[in-house]
Protein backbone atom coordinates (compact mmCIF):
# COMPACT_ATOMS: atom_id res chain seq x y z
CA UNK A 1 0.00 0.00 0.00
CA UNK A 2 1.50 3.26 -1.18
CA UNK A 3 2.15 5.71 1.29
CA UNK A 4 0.45 9.19 1.45
CA UNK A 5 3.13 11.36 -0.09
CA UNK A 6 3.90 14.43 2.69
CA UNK A 7 3.12 17.69 1.59
CA UNK A 8 5.89 20.89 2.41
CA UNK A 9 4.36 24.11 4.00
CA UNK A 10 5.84 25.83 0.60
CA UNK A 11 4.08 23.53 -1.68
CA UNK A 12 1.04 24.07 0.04
CA UNK A 13 1.39 27.60 0.16
CA UNK A 14 1.67 27.95 -3.69
CA UNK A 15 -1.45 25.46 -4.01
CA UNK A 16 -3.23 28.78 -2.41
CA UNK A 17 -0.74 31.03 -4.98
CA UNK A 18 0.77 32.96 -2.36
CA UNK A 19 4.58 32.77 -0.91
CA UNK A 20 4.85 34.70 2.65
CA UNK A 21 5.58 34.54 6.86
CA UNK A 22 3.89 35.51 9.67
CA UNK A 23 4.57 39.07 10.23
CA UNK A 24 7.11 39.37 12.67
CA UNK A 25 6.57 41.01 16.10
CA UNK A 26 9.74 43.85 15.12
CA UNK A 27 7.58 44.47 12.12
CA UNK A 28 4.21 44.98 13.83
CA UNK A 29 5.66 47.57 16.01
CA UNK A 30 7.88 49.38 13.59
CA UNK A 31 5.82 49.46 11.06
CA UNK A 32 2.63 49.25 12.64
CA UNK A 33 1.64 46.25 10.64
CA UNK A 34 -1.10 43.96 11.83
CA UNK A 35 -0.70 40.32 13.15
CA UNK A 36 -0.96 37.87 10.34
CA UNK A 37 0.16 36.51 7.01
CA UNK A 38 2.73 39.22 5.09
CA UNK A 39 2.48 38.55 1.84
CA UNK A 40 6.04 38.07 -0.28
CA UNK A 41 4.87 36.58 -3.60
CA UNK A 42 1.80 35.76 -5.76
CA UNK A 43 1.12 33.84 -8.99
CA UNK A 44 -0.62 35.79 -11.67
CA UNK A 45 -3.50 36.19 -11.53
CA UNK A 46 -4.61 37.26 -7.93
CA UNK A 47 -5.65 39.77 -6.42
CA UNK A 48 -3.17 39.26 -3.35
CA UNK A 49 0.16 41.58 -3.80
CA UNK A 50 3.26 41.48 -2.01
CA UNK A 51 3.13 43.61 1.06
CA UNK A 52 -0.03 43.18 1.90
CA UNK A 53 -0.84 41.03 5.30
CA UNK A 54 -3.80 38.55 4.96
CA UNK A 55 -5.48 38.97 8.09
CA UNK A 56 -8.69 36.77 7.46
CA UNK A 57 -10.23 33.86 5.08
CA UNK A 58 -13.53 33.77 5.17
CA UNK A 59 -13.55 35.92 8.37
CA UNK A 60 -11.37 33.37 10.46
CA UNK A 61 -8.12 34.96 11.48
CA UNK A 62 -5.10 33.53 10.31
CA UNK A 63 -1.61 34.48 12.18
CA UNK A 64 0.36 31.45 11.23
CA UNK A 65 1.01 29.50 7.87
CA UNK A 66 -0.19 26.08 9.46
CA UNK A 67 -3.25 27.98 10.31
CA UNK A 68 -3.94 29.11 6.81
CA UNK A 69 -2.91 25.82 5.55
CA UNK A 70 -5.24 24.32 7.76
CA UNK A 71 -8.25 27.25 6.78
CA UNK A 72 -7.37 26.42 3.11
CA UNK A 73 -8.05 22.65 3.42
CA UNK A 74 -11.93 23.00 3.89
CA UNK A 75 -12.00 24.79 0.14
CA UNK A 76 -12.18 22.72 -3.05
CA UNK A 77 -9.91 24.19 -6.52
CA UNK A 78 -11.68 26.98 -7.63
CA UNK A 79 -13.94 27.94 -4.54
CA UNK A 80 -13.88 31.93 -3.72
CA UNK A 81 -12.42 32.68 -0.76
CA UNK A 82 -13.06 36.08 1.08
CA UNK A 83 -10.22 37.69 2.44
CA UNK A 84 -9.24 40.79 4.51
CA UNK A 85 -5.63 42.13 4.18
CA UNK A 86 -4.09 45.14 5.50
CA UNK A 87 -3.36 47.34 2.60
CA UNK A 88 -1.94 51.10 2.43
CA UNK A 89 -2.53 51.56 5.94
CA UNK A 90 -5.85 50.29 5.13
CA UNK A 91 -8.53 47.12 6.00
CA UNK A 92 -9.44 45.46 2.76
CA UNK A 93 -11.93 42.78 1.83
CA UNK A 94 -11.25 40.84 -1.39
CA UNK A 95 -11.80 37.39 -2.93
CA UNK A 96 -9.35 34.78 -4.14
CA UNK A 97 -9.71 31.46 -5.90
CA UNK A 98 -8.42 28.30 -4.38
CA UNK A 99 -6.11 27.00 -6.75
CA UNK A 100 -5.03 22.85 -7.07
CA UNK A 101 -4.09 21.31 -4.19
Amino acid sequence: MAQKQQRTPAEDSYALGLLGQATPKFWQSYYALPEGIYITHTQSPHSLRPGDVLLTLDDQQVRSWEALLELAKQYAPGDSVRVTVFRDGSRQHLHITIHQK
